[in-house]
């Protein structure tokens, strides 16, 4: 165990912790700022991580987010859950590769519906559009929630699949629809518009 703060301590080995940031391409973390200390304090108590996420999810989005979720994920690199956030927030900062890293260091029988999303939109943050709808069609169907149609219909629109968005939006009741599925959509509908009016 690695002590940050006489109540905060690091689920793994120096050597461990220094391997894995290493392999996915992190810089060594140093001591933690006081106020983050403070706010991960509820997080050593048992059955605190949802209420945890759900004050996290109003935070604004910036890199002392990032270093909160970066810490949360040593102090728990055994929970999934953070595992995912970590990932998420690499994601949403455009460090797409190193929230791929943070994913591919677990087995894929270890990885959730929400671990196969966010590498899905790494992938597509990547460009690699066909790798990451192949990620999602694997998932099966009463799985899918809002956010898996965003980024397959993201991945679709990348590959320029423009009929298969519209018909794969057609299973989803249009009361479900958000502002990015919409957005999506009328790429979809516009891109499939030019190319009609150039035949």
């Amino acid at each position: 165990m690695i002590k940050i703060s006489k109540k905060i301590e690091l689920n793994c080995s120096r050597s461990s912790c220094r391997l894995l940031r290493k392999k996915i391409g992190l810089p060594m973390r140093k001591e933690l700022p006081d106020d983050l200390k403070k706010t991960l304090r509820p997080l050593t108590k048992f059955g605190k991580s949802h209420q945890f996420l759900e004050i996290f999810e109003t935070l604004p989005r910036d890199g002392n987010k990032l270093k909160l979720a970066e810490t949360v994920f040593y102090l728990y690199n055994n929970n999934l859950m953070f595992i995912n956030l970590f990932a998420s927030e690499l994601n949403a900062l455009n460090n797409h590769e190193k929230a791929l890293g943070l994913l591919n260091s677990l087995p894929r029988d270890k990885w959730d519906v929400a671990s196969s999303n966010i590498a899905a939109t790494s992938l597509n943050g990547l460009e690699k559009y066909q790798e990451a709808f192949k990620l999602l069609d694997s998932l099966p169907g009463e799985s899918w929630s809002n956010q898996i149609y965003v980024t397959a219909v993201t991945s679709l629109n990348g590959l320029e699949r423009y009929q298969e968005t519209l018909d794969l939006l057609k299973s989803l009741p249009k009361e479900l629809w958000d502002n990015r599925i919409r957005y999506n959509a009328d790429i979809a509908r516009n891109r499939l518009k030019a190319k009609t009016e150039i035949i």
